[in-house]
């Protein structure tokens, strides 16, 4: 894979002159030398999307930029020392949401939440959980009825789990229930 290269004030400003004189794409790409046509489309793009919002006033996403070592101090100082919420240390860095809840987490060692369903059921259980759904599992429903609709498993309904002195009808008829 070919190493990402920044454009350079220079050659925005070429792209943005030779364009407004109605050069094509192709032919820019040629005279940058080191660009692609396809590059120069997205970036004149970008560039375009760039002016428009300015124009609007909307706020500039901030750029992607690596953690310096004061930005990561600032991090820990702020998440760890203060218990400030990633929202406001984003802010407090000038980064995009949620850019230093993962950069904690890489610092931390911490593993990121599942983010796909495949990720959820290979995740790791706890002893404790698996020892209770294979308890559920040996439990077989009364009937087929009763699974196809989802009646709880015997010992599970909520008349089971209720205490004893709620359901003891010791010396009492069913008449007097009603």
């Amino acid at each position: 894979m070919a190493q990402r290269r920044y454009w350079t004030g220079e050659q925005d400003a070429m792209l943005l002159r030779m364009r407004s004189d109605g050069v094509p794409h192709a032919d820019i790409a040629d005279a940058l030398g080191d660009r692609t046509e396809s590059a120069c489309v997205k970036r004149m793009d970008k560039l375009n999307r760039r002016a428009a919002s300015a124009a609007s006033g909307e706020k500039p996403k901030a750029a992607p930029r690596p953690f310096s070592d004061e930005d990561v101090a600032t991090l820990l100082r702020m998440r760890d020392v203060e218990g400030r919420e990633f929202s406001e240390i984003d802010a407090a860095l000038g980064r995009n949401p949620g850019v230093s809840c993962q950069k904690y987490r890489q610092i931390k060692g911490l593993q990121a939440p599942p983010r796909r369903m495949d990720e959820v059921r290979n995740a790791d259980v706890p002893a404790e959980c698996v020892a209770d759904r294979d308890e559920r599992f040996a439990l077989s429903h009364a009937s087929i009825t009763s699974a196809f609709f989802g009646d709880p498993l015997p010992g599970r309904s909520a008349l089971d789990l209720r205490s004893p002195r709620h359901h003891s009808t010791e010396g009492k008829s069913h008449a007097s229930h009603y």
